[in-house]
């Protein structure tokens, strides 16, 4: 079950995206922007990267999996009704909502999308969803956007009150810690791609300095546990 939409691209596909790594999983790279906590600026994350990867020609597919909110696939059907009004062309990306709660019929829309593209991109609810999980457990990239605040962190680890020390990892960074592994050894007996974690720090600016340092070593501590979690810091504002 699902929405469908498509977008249209203005220029060729780059010779660097078609000839592409074969030695791994030559299906579409799976992009997937999770957080259990709303308002941390997965949608705005998830459409920028969307956008960015089908300006440089990528074929482009996204999956909203909040068919509720459905925050990113309807900036995907306001940029088609731009086009369509406007009468020009515009980077975009076929979008879809799911709106089951099978996870054989989400992967069978996936596995539909996959064909004909290059990444899929989905987006997940601010909560506790299995579809959600089960998506995060199969990204090549998981992109976790967390605003810069001790009371967000606690979603991936329990930090100490007084030491700002990562006490024990969440629920969540256990999840993505045991599908790291079951991964790892994938990539070594299926040539399957690995699976990076990103953490993207949002609205930094708004954040004292001293706070902003102790984030970054427990970002740092907790990679040591996890396996290595990339960051990124994005003054991002607006929420998902």
């Amino acid at each position: 079950m699902g929405d469908r939409g498509a977008g249209g691209l203005s220029q060729a596909r780059p010779t660097h995206l078609i000839k592409r790594e074969k030695t791994l999983s030559t299906g579409p790279h799976r992009i997937v922007f999770a957080n259990e906590k709303g308002g941390t600026g997965k949608s705005t994350t998830a459409v920028h990267v969307a956008i960015a990867l089908a300006c440089q020609g990528a074929r482009v597919a996204t999956i909203d999996l909040d068919s509720r909110q459905r925050t990113m696939h309807r900036y995907f059907e306001n940029r088609a009704e731009t086009m369509r009004r406007r009468d020009i062309s515009l980077p975009s990306a076929t979008f879809e909502v799911y709106s089951g709660d099978s996870i054989e019929e989400l992967d069978a829309m996936t596995a539909r999308l996959a064909e004909a593209h290059d990444f899929l991109i989905f987006d997940t609810p601010g909560r506790d969803d299995p579809l959600a999980r089960h998506v995060a457990t199969r990204a090549d990239t998981l992109v976790t956007p967390l605003n810069d605040s001790f009371v967000d962190f606690d979603l991936i680890g329990q930090v100490d009150a007084e030491t700002f020390k990562v006490r024990r990892l969440s629920f969540y960074a256990e999840l993505i810690w045991e599908a790291r592994k079951k991964r790892a050894m994938a990539t070594i007996k299926d040539a399957r791609r690995e699976m990076d974690w990103v953490v993207v720090r949002n609205r930094t600016g708004f954040t004292e300095a001293r706070n902003q340092k102790r984030i970054d070593t427990a970002l740092t501590e907790l990679s040591k546990r996890v396996g290595h979690i990339g960051r990124r810091i994005e003054p991002a504002e607006a929420e998902s």
